[in-house]
């Protein structure tokens, strides 16, 4: 048989017509067709199992497989699935000038480690850096695949952080001419960790082809009935296994071993089969079968994690004298755990569950300290890499450990950022304000600083409305500590990294917020003056204060040139151009726009891609139509790594804007059309007012 092969104890069965489509994707990527394949499904459905099948199938006609799985429980490092892939995919690689020798990466789990083209650690803010980032990753991908196809596997993507998302999806969107054949596995009825790892995941949809595993047929469970007995087994049996278990082959797999075990395979009664209420009933009755120490071991390995290492588990038991062992070596017998080396698994994450769902919460919060104290013996002197998983374990371990939740909370938030993995770094972030205690005499400064660290990484991260939020509430923080510095901090947090406006749109709220701050400040030159000024002048440039504004954002512009910082003065120009935006002073526009386009170059940091954006309308403006259009190609390279779909919208825009200006005029309806569909979507509030403008000009 081909795909339709049943084994004893678990053959593959079933999957031609998935298989077909995995073939076919593989053959289209060796002639330089590249695309991104996702297998979703619900658990135990088989999507692992494909996945490895594929592979074998892959290998054999001369591609070259690289696995990344992901980590269930939030403790991973960023990246966590990339950093596998390249760590395998590097493992042959003859190292170049000034590069390590691969031997020298193979615990890394850093990604930019693995990368010699990759930046160096920056701010938070820095979009640039993660789009080099984003483009190192591709290119070494691309290397590789010239050489020979690669088959890129990541499984449990429904556990993969935000960033990793980012990146699979920066990849599937620049697959063109590359040898390269991306599969990611997810199930599709659990929550991801967070809401926008969920959306991440949605948008990873509309860029790939979607392979949804169902159950398994009647003739398929009879194959693997028959593979596991040894005879054809009776129609009322097959049809018993598939009511139960709705063909998702591990639950035909789990109820198949419960019925060897109890010797009850009676074709003649299937209504008497002690079929479970889906797999946790079957999961229970195989679990149960184990020896009490046995049990007791693999629930502390439940809260270790599905993936551990055998110190570990050791530690926490408290136990050297082979009892471990024996436990792993039952479990292992028993299809419960798998071992390679010191590395234990759980054989499916429905086992961990099971046996972590069996503790009392006092149990959990008590073994989650014992981890984390365990991990900090085991790894003591290399911590940094463990930092999201000790932040994990001592965050459940509740309040008794609330100083170590938040300190390795926060290191792991700041080595997140430092990697440009802005939502892991968020979510850190969060860890740390939700184990900080209410009392205490440095709690309200800690939770101000906590706050403006979260706000800048949701910023950066493209969740702008919940930054902004998080910005007024540290500024609330700060003034009521009297903190100054922190209160403008808030304010220039709450108006943004990059200064954008929406059109005839007047912000109340950031206007008292940067004059609340504006008043807390000394009145001498000072960065933060002078940002504050700048700002606040953009902040006016649609109200009845625009001469102010006018006046505010040259005096800022002076102020930074006296000052001579750099990305001060780039701020403060910014800010000019927003707040004096109109038909009048062109030249002083285009040269200022141009000054502050150079000057985001050499500084790197937000706004860089809003610039050329800007840069674009400008040239336009000029009618330096190449030039124009060479600012919209960069433009659209430096957003596609951020999942920034504002983007989409104004290239949409510009396109509608240039048939315009062509005299294409039965084309811009239509492109203008689909320029207000892509902002409405996007809840872009420039989108209606960009549209009237073009049909107005159109009508006209």
């Amino acid at each position: 048989m081909t795909a339709a092969v049943a084994e004893r104890e678990g053959g593959f069965v079933g999957r031609e017509r998935e298989l077909r489509e995995l073939r076919g994707g593989l053959g289209d990527a060796v002639c330089g067709q590249g695309q991104l394949f996702c297998l979703v499904g619900e658990p135990g459905i088989g999507k692992t199992r494909l996945a490895e099948t594929f592979a074998g199938l892959a290998s054999a006609v001369g591609a070259r497989v690289l696995w990344g799985r992901c980590f269930e429980g939030g403790g991973a490092p960023p990246y966590w699935p990339w950093v596998q892939v390249l760590r395998d995919g590097l493992a042959d690689r003859v190292p170049g000038a000034g590069e390590a020798p691969s031997s020298d990466r193979a615990g890394t789990t850093d990604l930019c480690d693995l990368l010699p083209a990759a930046p160096p650690p920056a701010r938070a803010d820095s979009e640039e850096a993660r789009f080099r980032l984003f483009d190192a990753v591709a290119t070494l991908l691309r290397e590789r695949s010239a050489r020979v196809p690669l088959v890129v596997l990541l499984d449990d993507v429904q556990w993969a952080d935000e960033s990793s998302l980012l990146l699979l999806g920066f990849l599937a969107r620049n697959l063109r001419g590359a040898r390269l054949l991306l599969v990611a596995a997810y199930r599709d009825v659990a929550a991801s960790p967070s809401a926008a790892a969920a959306r991440r995941l949605a948008e990873l949809a509309c860029d790939a082809r979607v392979v949804r595993l169902g159950g398994l047929d009647d003739a398929e469970v009879a194959l693997l009935v028959a593979g596991f007995t040894g005879a054809p087994p009776s129609d009322a049996l097959v049809r018993s296994i598939l009511r139960a278990t709705g063909g998702n082959p591990l639950f035909v797999e789990e109820v198949l071993r419960t019925l060897a075990t109890s010797g009850r395979f009676d074709d003649g009664a299937p209504a008497a089969i002690p079929l479970p209420d889906r797999v946790r009933a079957v999961i229970g009755r195989r679990t149960g079968l184990l020896s009490p120490a046995c049990r007791s071991v693999l629930s502390v390995a439940a809260v270790i994690g599905k993936e551990l290492d055998l110190a570990t588990l050791e530690q926490v038991c408290a136990s050297s004298d082979g009892r471990v062992l024996d436990a792993v070596d039952e479990a292992s017998r028993a299809r419960i755990l798998t071992q390679s080396g010191a590395r234990l698994t759980f054989a499916h994450d429905l086992f961990r569950e099971a046996f972590y769902d069996q503790l009392t919460p006092r149990e959990r919060a008590r073994l989650h300290a014992a981890v984390g104290a365990a991990l900090e013996r085991v790894h003591a002197g290399a911590l940094d890499p463990r930092l999201p998983e000790l932040a994990r374990h001592f965050l459940l371990a509740g309040p008794a450990e609330s100083e170590r939740a938040v300190r390795y909370s926060l290191r792991a938030a700041a080595r997140a950022a430092s990697s440009f993995a802005y939502g892991e770094a968020a979510e850190r972030y969060r860890d740390a304000l939700h184990a900080l205690p209410a009392s205490g005499a440095e709690a309200p400064r800690t939770r101000c600083r906590i706050l403006l660290s979260l706000g800048e990484s949701l910023w950066s991260g493209g969740e702008f409305e919940e930054a902004r939020t998080i910005y007024e509430q540290a500024a609330d923080v700060a003034e009521a500590l009297g903190r100054g510095e922190e209160l403008a901090r808030a304010a220039l947090g709450f108006g943004g990294q990059d200064v954008s406006f929406d059109g005839g749109v007047v912000e109340p709220r950031l206007i008292r917020l940067l004059e609340r701050a504006l008043a807390a400040t000394p009145s001498a030159d000072g960065v933060l003056r002078a940002s504050l000024m700048a700002r606040l002048a953009a902040a006016l440039a649609f109200s009845d204060q625009r001469p102010r504004g006018d006046a505010l954002a040259r005096d800022a512009v002076a102020m930074a040139r006296r000052l001579d910082h750099e990305p001060t003065l780039h701020l403060a120009l910014n800010c000019f151009l927003a707040a004096t935006w109109g038909p009048d002073g062109f030249e002083e526009r285009l040269a200022v726009t141009r000054e502050t386009t150079r000057l985001a170059a050499k500084i790197g940091g937000a706004g860089v891609a809003e610039l050329h954006a800007g840069l674009m309308t400008t040239l336009l403006e000029a009618g330096d139509a190449a030039g124009a259009e060479q600012e919209a190609q960069d433009y659209r390279r430096r957003t596609e790594a951020f999942g920034r779909t504002i983007s989409t919208w104004i290239l949409a825009v510009r396109r509608a804007m240039i048939a315009l200006l062509e005299g294409r005029l039965a084309e811009v309806e239509a492109l203008a059309t689909h320029a207000l569909r892509l902002g409405n979507e996007r809840q872009n509030g420039n989108a209606v007012q960009y549209y009237g403008a073009q049909m107005l000009a159109l009508r006209r």
